[in-house]
């Protein structure tokens, strides 16, 4: 039998088995007993926190035929069905895979049929963020009056770019990671039930950290670390050798040069952490974990000042951000961490008055225009920001004099259109451009008129032609190219299709 990865093989099968969010089942839970299910629910949070687990689980106590309270029996055929994916009347879609608008109205042409069996039939959308804005028109309609034997189950971990008609209409439950305690104790479980143990119960903590709030994500690192190991007893280096982590006394001899301020200790550390191919953003990671927790519980026997130690943390934060960010990461920790051996003679240094008459320079103020604006929304309020791109400004793109800027969307955007009309969104809006501006300004929205639509293109529209032009362009000098010419008469053969990458830009 082929070896089952720990997140399938341990994946919940009832809300009892669910790792933490108690608030989640709790709900569906009640809904169910009390038999008040909404038609359509939104499931929200990171990955790997049991959205489409809690979906499933909340799609066979719906269908179950033969319920223990409000849990799924997991032995009748309609539990089985949707476990082993053959129940024609539960219907789970990847919202990244399938997002155009035919794969909506397909679905939306079996809405209307009643289930084969039980009372429901139930569609979970996973990463329904994924879907186009056709997509999303087109199911608009099922979901404003969905047929009473249907249940939607939406799953995103980006609800911001969900449009508001569609988050008014579902009741959300957001989903929270899951704490370090409950992934600590959830490891040990598995591994007491896998016969699997741990020289130190360090590694199930580091294991768990490495997990971020994840279940699914800390199984993996989990699964990762089994492979390595040679036995069932899992060793610090088995760890480290799988996730890519410095040796605990590398770092500990690493942090004491840092301290006391050892140049060659320090690189001779650096260089053996260096030779073990451990991943620079995970050498930083451990060392202001171990920085916190020695900031945290300070010993008598610290060899720096209190004040100077809780300095060195908050400065290599900022300065291995910048690390993480540059050509040569390994490079650039390395200078970081040299510069902090020599910190009083660079404090010195810069705590010096200069006395420097700098030039007066008076910058001209940049005009207030509609792609500024855009960009501005989207930096404080993304959610206004996605609809407020599916319209264009109608008039003069430069603010600068404007005293009412006005907006126009086609009938086919309504829903965007809808959703900035309504009166919070709109003053957030008024309140937003008044800011931008720099001066009071009003703003109208306008529903264009079928005639004037043709003239008319969204900024999305605009900025999508924009790019397929670019690609035109890039295909045509592709197929121009001298060395693809001279390759077709080698061969004897013509290029029939140039795919660009999806991310292509110019």
């Amino acid at each position: 039998m082929s070896y089952q990865v720990l997140a399938r093989k341990w994946r919940p099968q009832s809300f009892k088995d669910v790792v933490s969010q108690e608030h989640i089942t709790t709900t569906l839970m009640n809904a169910l007993s009390n038999e008040r299910v909404a038609q359509a629910y939104l499931l929200t949070g990171t990955r790997g926190v049991g959205k489409t687990t809690v979906a499933r689980i909340f799609a066979k106590a719906l269908r179950c035929e033969n319920p223990q309270g409000v849990e799924p029996c997991l032995e009748c055929s309609s539990c089985r069905g949707i476990n082993d994916s053959s129940s024609i009347d539960y219907l789970e879609i990847d919202g990244a895979s399938n997002n155009s608008v035919e794969d909506i109205r397909s679905l939306i042409e079996n809405v209307q049929y009643l289930p084969t069996n039980g009372k429901y039939k139930i569609y979970v959308i996973d990463e329904v963020h994924m879907l186009s804005t056709s997509a999303f028109n087109a199911l608009l309609k099922t979901l404003e009056e969905p047929p009473s034997h249907v249940i939607f189950i939406f799953a995103t971990t980006d609800p911001e770019k969900l449009i508001g008609t569609v988050l008014s209409r579902c009741q959300r439950l957001d989903f929270l990671p899951v704490s370090l305690d409950r992934l600590k104790s959830h490891i040990e479980a598995i591994a007491k039930s896998e016969g699997i143990s741990f020289e130190s119960d360090v590694i199930v903590e580091k294991i768990a950290k490495k997990g971020n709030g994840s279940v699914r994500d800390t199984l993996s690192i989990f699964d990762q670390v089994i492979s390595v190991a040679s036995s069932n007893n899992i060793m610090t280096s088995d760890l480290n050798q799988a996730v890519g982590l410095a040796d605990d006394v590398l770092v500990d001899s690493l942090l004491s040069a840092l301290y006391l301020k050892q140049r060659n200790e320090l690189l001779e550390n650096l260089d053996k952490i260096a030779a073990k191919g451990v991943n620079p953003e995970g050498l930083c990671r451990q060392i202001l974990e171990e920085l916190f927790f020695v900031v945290e519980n300070p010993s008598e026997n610290l060899p720096v000042d209190y004040t100077e130690l809780l300095w060195i943390y908050e400065s290599l934060s900022r300065d291995f951000s910048w690390a993480m960010e540059s050509l040569t990461p390994y490079m650039s920790v390395r200078f970081v961490l040299l510069k902090h051996i020599y910190r009083e003679e660079i404090l010195a240094g810069t705590s010096a008055s200069i006395e420097v008459e700098k030039k007066k320079t008076i910058e001209k103020p940049k005009p207030k225009t509609w792609d500024g604006f855009l960009e501005y929304t989207f930096e404080k309020k993304k959610s206004l920001g996605v609809n407020l791109e599916r319209g264009n400004v109608l008039g003069s793109k430069v603010f600068d004099s404007a005293k009412k800027v006005e907006l126009g969307f086609k009938e086919t955007d309504k829903i965007f259109y809808d959703f900035l009309m309504e009166p919070e969104n709109k003053k957030e809006l008024l309140d937003i451009l008044n800011e931008y501006c720099q001066f009071d300004v009003n703003v109208e929205l306008k529903l264009l008129e079928n005639k004037k639509e043709e003239e008319f293109k969204s900024t999305v529209e605009i900025r999508e032609e924009k790019l397929e032009n670019q690609q035109k362009d890039a295909e045509e000098n592709f197929r121009n190219n001298k060395f693809l010419r001279q390759a077709e008469e080698v061969f004897n053969s013509k290029v029939n299709k140039i795919v660009l990458e999806k991310n292509f830009k110019d």
